[in-house]
């Protein structure tokens, strides 16, 4: 009888303690849905674990639409992508990757993917430069999502014209590049080894460059200068950040496109609608530096590098009512 009882408290207290498992269980497996743990590391070693949440968006902007994982407080630029979509049109990028998927496209500085994503749903192929080890966890899960996988290729180091495998530190709380001699057992970075693309061996020329590294730019295209002067790159678009920083000397940087790297015709994206501006002429590129960092504005600029025959459709260019 005594045995029969204590058996039964057994049971039950049994049933209690595996109910209770399957509900911390089940509790867990739906959290990691919509989360993502991504591990953060400090000098080759993880520190610490971050749990970031996930949000899954359709960019319908332009088309091919296609989904991107970002993370919670992200906000996709979509009055930056206005003029963006049109140049890409202008550039007709669909329909050259559709006639000839092998085309190149490359996105340094790719953050979540916003422009490679696009690029690859455009069937083009495309290589993806990213360093933030939270994106690059996002942007393969993007990759992944929208079956990506042969036509991307995540490359996750630092395009530099520093030696190649060069290492260097990171900041996670600002993305800028920490000077070694202030990294300590403390600081809040990750490290990175830099690649040199002159050294990256290309299946065929380089349609589109695409960069947005907020002050670096002329690292990046230093460190392409063959291909340049070898006429293997036809497009460059990139970000220009002429305030903020004492990286490089962005005054030189427009002229240097034009003088060494040999750009052909320039020409400054509104901020927010869809209207180019250019050719900018000799004048406004040599004042350029002096016009934006003035004001502490940033823009993306056109570069065409190949096809002189190409159409773009654009407004003449002053610099005052290009920001109106």
């Amino acid at each position: 009888m005594l045995y029969n009882q204590l058996f039964r408290s057994r049971q039950i207290f049994l049933i209690i303690g595996l109910t209770t498992l399957l509900i911390v269980v089940n509790h867990l497996y739906f959290s990691t849905e919509s989360t993502d743990t991504v591990r953060l590391g400090s000098f080759d070693r993880t520190v610490k674990e971050s749990r970031i949440k996930q949000k899954l968006v359709e960019i319908k902007d332009r088309q091919p639409s296609y989904k991107l994982y970002i993370y919670e407080g992200y906000e996709v630029a979509l009055d930056r992508n206005r003029a963006q979509t049109k140049l890409l049109d202008n550039l007709k990028l669909h329909d050259k990757c559709q006639q000839n998927p092998k085309t190149i496209v490359l996105d340094i500085g790719a953050s979540l993917g916003q422009f490679g994503l696009y690029a690859a749903a455009c069937g083009c192929q495309v290589y993806m430069f990213e360093v933030d080890p939270i994106k690059l966890s996002l942007l393969r899960m993007s990759i992944k999502l929208n079956s990506f996988e042969s036509r991307v290729t995540l490359v996750p180091k630092a395009v530099s014209d520093l030696p190649p495998k060069t290492r260097i530190y990171m900041s996670f709380n600002t993305s800028s590049q920490v000077s070694h001699d202030k990294v300590n057992d403390t600081s809040d970075v990750y490290s990175v080894e830099t690649i040199n693309l002159n050294q990256f061996n290309f299946s065929s020329d380089i349609y589109l460059l695409r960069v947005d590294v907020e002050g670096y730019e002329i690292h990046v295209f230093r460190s392409s200068e063959k291909l340049f002067l070898s006429s293997l790159i036809h497009h460059v678009l990139f970000q220009y950040t002429p305030s903020g920083t004492d990286r490089v000397l962005q005054n030189d940087l427009l002229g240097y496109m034009r003088d060494i790297l040999g750009g052909r015709r320039f020409y400054a994206l509104h901020p927010k609608e869809p209207v180019l501006f250019g050719p900018i002429y000799n004048e406004d590129i040599d004042q350029f530096y002096i016009q934006h960092q003035s004001q502490n504005l940033e823009r993306d600029v056109y570069v065409l590098f190949q096809d002189e025959e190409l159409n773009i459709d654009s407004k003449s260019y002053e610099f005052q009512a290009s920001f109106d």
